[in-house]
């Protein structure tokens, strides 16, 4: 497991901060839904978005710029192994960040549902 985040580089970690903010905040609106924690929900969810693509677009333009800046790989017959590893790594936030948020809309689903019925019984 630590490979695979160490494998996400720096923006893995920007990953894992708003992933966990997000799902926290749904864990909250999921115990006591109001309508502020859900457009907070909704804020950290496109902050998680964001911090995603940003991730995997660097881990790209990294993969990009340091295979063909070593000769001993861009000169290899194993060239295509090499950046198919490097976008492999690259795309490990855009698993987490995504695992996060679907957890996360699967909490916000229960409170939104939870507020649904609150609403419901007031005349």
């Amino acid at each position: 497991m630590w490979e695979f985040l160490r494998a996400g580089g720096f923006g893995m970690w920007v990953v894992l901060a708003t992933g966990v903010a997000t799902l926290a905040t749904a864990i909250l609106f999921a115990r006591r839904p109001d309508e502020r924690r859900m457009s907070l929900v909704r804020g950290l969810t496109w902050a998680t978005v964001f911090a995603t693509l940003t991730a995997v677009s660097s881990n790209v333009a990294a993969v990009m710029f340091k295979v063909p800046s070593h000769p001993e790989w861009s000169h290899s017959p194993d060239v295509h192994l090499i950046v198919m590893t490097g976008l492999g790594e690259s795309l490990t936030p855009a698993i987490v960040g995504s695992a996060f948020l679907t957890i996360t809309w699967i909490v916000a689903s229960v409170g939104m549902r939870r507020l649904a019925d609150r609403l419901s019984l007031v005349p």
